[in-house]
Formats: structure tokens, sequence, C-alpha cells
């Protein structure tokens, strides 16, 4: 399948919890993914942002909304009401997103996605903004925790509640993977958190993913490939970028994977 070029390779573990990170760059020219996670105790978090290309210094963007989550994590107590402080969390990365600045001072455009999980125990909470996704795979499913926030999702609704026409819906669909909302706007148009935890089992694995990986590999072959490996992840996260690339026509964006197993 070829060699696996990565940007980010990092792992953390304790008696509970397993965490592995990949990125790879693809075929761009920069790598506007970031990834973080970290553990402590009976808690972890994990955050994944991918920089909006179409704006300005979309690394910068990610950049700093992974260092603002990671530092309110690790500085906040926030066990007592987990939901209320993924969207602080939100806001914050948000704010910082939104103030970037150059080295003259001059307002960056910038913009990028964000998905996070916070765990306490087997208590699995998520939040996200913009198309970077959330799964959890467990006895032969997987299923989708976070929302999209794109005006492909946004024209899907509208179908269903018969504000457009099937027709209409056809001729707009192309235009279906730009962002309706993202940290960096100022005030955000949508987001989502979770309103009550999932309980995680042994061995049930919670993935984050930038849209690199799912335009290029559909749910079935990331859950065989999970199923098959579930008590190595690093042997997954690998193979499941080793499988993308081995999808790759002409283009491949930046990919990052963030890989969750209770033990």
């Amino acid at each position: 399948m070829g060699k696996l070029e990565l940007t980010r390779r990092e792992s953390y573990t304790n008696a509970l919890y397993q965490i592995e990170e990949f990125s790879t760059i693809g075929t761009c020219e920069m790598q506007e993914d970031t990834t973080g996670s970290g553990i402590a105790g009976n808690t972890s978090v994990m955050v994944l942002c991918d920089g909006i290309g179409g704006l300005e210094r979309g690394e910068l963007a990610s950049k700093i909304a992974v260092d603002t989550i990671l530092k309110c994590a690790e500085e906040y107590v926030w066990k007592e009401r987990p939901i209320d402080f993924l969207q602080f969390l939100i806001e914050e990365a948000n704010d910082a997103v939104f103030g970037l600045n150059d080295e003259r001072g001059t307002p960056i455009q910038g913009g990028c996605t964000v998905v996070i999980t916070l765990t306490i125990g087997r208590k699995l909470y998520w939040a996200n903004v913009g198309d970077s996704r959330a799964y959890i795979i467990k006895q032969g499913e997987m299923q989708q925790l976070t929302r999209d926030h794109n005006y492909g999702e946004l024209l899907r609704r509208q179908l269903e509640q018969e504000v457009i026409t099937q027709e209409e819906y056809g001729e707009n669909i192309a235009k279906g993977a730009a962002l309706t909302s993202y940290l960096g706007m100022g005030e955000l148009k949508e987001w989502f958190v979770c309103r009550e935890p999932i309980l995680l089992d042994r061995d049930e694995v919670v993935l984050l993913e930038s849209d690199g990986l799912y335009k290029l590999l559909d749910e079935e072959e990331i859950m065989q490939i999970v199923r098959r490996n579930v008590r190595s992840l690093d042997v997954v996260g690998e193979e499941l970028l080793l499988c993308a690339k081995k999808n790759v026509t002409n283009y491949q964006d930046n990919t990052s994977i963030l890989l969750l197993r209770i033990k």
C-alpha cells in the first residue's frame, strides 16, 4: 500500500484508557490539521481541528484552537459540569481564533473546524463545529456522534421539512461541502454539544477524524479495520491511513485520526 508519511504520531495510556493520534499531510503543501489529547487519572480529552484552506492561516487557526482547548482542560475543574464545559471550550476557542492577528497586528481571517471529546471514567461527552467528526464503534456498529455543519446538511434538512423541492436539492448539492459554521466566524451560526453522555464498555472505540479520512474510506471499511485490531489502536491508525492513501486518485487532503479505547 506504499509508505506512510506521518506529520504527527502520539500515544497515551493508563490503566483505563489508550489514546493514539495520527496525522498525515497527504499531497498538500501545508498541514492544516492539528490534534491534541491527554489523560489525567480517570479523565481524558481529545481534540481535532482542521484549518479552512480557503481562509488565511488555517494552520495557525487550528493550532490556536487546540492549544486553547487543552490549556482550559488542564487549568479548570470541569468534572461536575462537563456539558457546560464543552460549550465553554467552543466559545473560548472561537474567540481565540477570531482574535488572531499577524505580526503587524492586522486581523487574520482564519478559521477551522473542531471536534472535542471528554471522558470521566467510562462516560463520554462530545461537541463539534464544522465537519470534523466523532464516532463510536461497538458491537459491530459504527455510530456518528457529531453533526456536520455544511451546506449539504442544511439542504438535507430543508428537503425533509419541504422547504425546498427535490429538484432544488439536486441543483445545489454540488456545493454541499461548503461549511455553514466554523471557529473564527465571530458569532457562531451552529454548533453541537451532546445532551447526555454515553457509557462506554470495554474495548469500545471512539474515533475522531478530519474529512480527509471519511472522504476516502466509508464507514464499513473503517469499522472492519477497527474490529480486526481493537486491542492494537496503533495498528488501526496506520492501517486506516494506508487504506485511505490507497484510494487516492489525484489529491489527498490533510488527514488526522484520534482513537480512544476503554480497557
